[in-house]
């Protein structure tokens, strides 16, 4: 099986990276290479770089699998569609070491860095980025296409909608509701309910109007 990796930014090298380093899921793909729609390089970072209509000429679909490297959601959801739409599935790749609940339940085309602590009855939808040293309480529901930055704390009984950032070291009481599209800012501390589309920064934070449509401007 061949893993082609949606994107040859700094999020797409990051998961390539990670995965170099990662004996026991390298041995689960013959191939890696980066899919490009943008990027002009022919060789990236040592992988062959192939656009998506590229791909779709050179695989079967029981050939290749997709993990999506961008780390804005919007974007992510447009590439998941794309892929699903033309019938090739996406990748579950769980980085060691982590810690998952049996109870918990990770969808497709998820990546869960190391050193994660997943709890019990957890639910991580799909195609979702979680990135290292974050932690999860039980009975959370995290919705598609979402990303959690690194050392992310999510309290339990919590519920981030579809297409939210959760920036890096950001914390969240028990029971907090974030909505859909919204950005929670580095180092924020929730202690109310996050409206979807607005940004909540600060301790104790507070949410204001998003000014773009973007996560990274």
């Amino acid at each position: 099986m061949v893993l082609g990796i949606y994107g040859a930014g700094g999020t797409g090298m990051a998961i390539h990276d990670y995965l170099t380093r990662d004996p026991q899921n390298m041995r689960r793909f013959d191939k890696l290479l980066f899919v490009d729609d943008i990027c002009t390089e022919k060789i990236f970072h040592g992988l062959n770089v192939l656009s998506f209509e590229k791909v779709k000429d050179s695989f079967k679909k029981d050939e290749i699998q997709f993990v999506i490297g961008l780390g804005d959601p919007n974007q992510r959801e447009v590439l998941f569609n794309k892929i699903k739409e033309h019938g090739f599935e996406l990748a579950k790749i769980i980085f060691s070491p982590t810690e998952i609940a049996p109870t918990a339940k990770i969808g497709e085309g998820c990546c869960i860095g190391k050193n994660c602590f997943i709890d019990n009855n957890v639910i991580i939808g799909r195609n979702i980025i979680v990135f290292p040293q974050t932690y999860i309480g039980h009975d959370t529901v995290v919705k598609d296409h979402s990303i959690l930055s690194v050392r992310a704390f999510v309290g339990g009984h919590s519920v981030l909608d579809e297409k939210v950032y959760y920036g890096p070291c950001a914390v969240c009481k028990d029971k907090i509701h974030i909505g859909e599209g919204a950005i929670v800012g580095p180092g924020a501390a929730l202690y109310k309910d996050v409206p979807s589309y607005r940004t909540a920064i600060g301790n104790p934070a507070r949410a204001m109007p998003r000014t773009s449509e973007k996560v990274f401007n």
